[in-house]
């Protein structure tokens, strides 16, 4: 399999750039004072949530977003590539997907719109952008998710199975890609920290909570704890449940045996974790903490010398 057999030839591609540009740039205005926004997250983190949370805060529309996945179903072989190659679409793409996104992100800076940008951190490259879009007077925001592997995992096989359901091309995500982007963006991150590449910086989990932001120090551990914490108990309900859905669909469609196998060993690993009391255990004991610090406080003793000799008093000055 030749991930360059569909590579367009210059005309062809050019032909599609320009489709892109009319499209992303036509109702955009350039700016005197641009900003990025640079979104971060493994797939299936749910990147499409920071999108959002930018265009409404800000109340501002004039951004030119790029997303790279969103360019390949434009290739004019898409859907021979997706029945032909199904889980390998994105890599059967990629040469000219990934050629469109520098281009749109090049002419994007030159001539200094607001930029939202999606990717993975999968590798440090976007430390070499910044560093440019800085020479280029942006202001840089780096919003990017913490989200658990599983959940990720998981949620790979759900969009994969809706977008089957409503359109005629879907896109899947292997776990060597997932991994990848998930370990890499750690290393990326941190050289954005270490090299202070960012005006603002923030990290938000997949309830849209932000647990760090600018100011903040470590964003590496910061999003490893969130990572880490065990699942609910509404989490395990519900992954278990979407999965149970997911592996009808895939059996009825007759889905390839290693991703049916694949999605039922997350499920094992759902189930095998403890529902996520911890935070209702830690509750349970600060508040009989509290119940004893107060009983302790009202029967305190006081311990006096008075003419060699000890008196106990309680906290009333009452003598024992």
């Amino acid at each position: 399999m030749l991930p360059d057999k569909y590579k367009l030839d210059i005309t062809e591609h050019n032909k599609i750039l320009d489709k892109i540009r009319t499209f992303l740039f036509s109702d955009k205005k350039p700016v005197q004072n641009p900003q990025i926004y640079i979104l971060g997250g493994q797939p299936g983190a749910g990147k499409s949530v920071l999108t959002q949370r930018v265009l409404l805060s800000g109340g501002n529309d004039n951004f030119v977003s790029i997303n790279g996945d969103e360019f390949r179903t434009l290739h004019p072989q898409a859907k021979e590539i997706f029945q032909n190659h199904d889980k390998d679409f994105a890599l059967m793409t990629d040469a000219d997907t990934r050629l469109w996104t520098s281009e749109i992100f090049d002419e994007a800076i030159k001539n200094h719109y607001n930029i939202i940008f999606e990717g993975t951190m999968r590798t440090n490259q976007i430390c070499n952008t910044i560093s440019r879009l800085q020479k280029e007077s942006y202001k840089i925001n780096v919003l990017v998710m913490a989200v658990p592997e599983i959940k990720s995992r998981v949620s790979i096989y759900s969009r994969y199975q809706e977008q089957l359901e409503k359109y005629p091309i879907a896109r899947f995500t292997s776990k060597f890609s997932h991994d990848a982007a998930y370990f890499g963006m750690l290393d990326t991150l941190k050289e954005i920290e270490d090299k202070h590449l960012y005006d603002t910086i923030t990290v938000c989990n997949r309830d849209n909570q932000t647990i760090f932001q600018t100011g903040d120090k470590d964003i590496v551990k910061a999003i490893t704890v969130e990572r880490e914490k065990p699942l609910s108990s509404q989490d395990i309900k519900d992954l278990s449940s979407d999965i149970d859905g997911l592996l009808l669909k895939m059996t009825a469609r007759n889905e390839n045996l290693v991703y049916i196998e694949d999605l039922k060993s997350l499920k094992e690993q759902i189930i095998a974790q403890k529902p996520h009391n911890f935070y209702t255990a830690i509750d349970k004991m600060t508040t009989t903490v509290k119940s004893i610090k107060n009983i302790n406080d009202t029967n305190k003793q006081v311990v006096t010398k008075s003419d060699n000799k000890f008196s106990y008093k309680n906290n009333t000055g009452k003598e024992i």
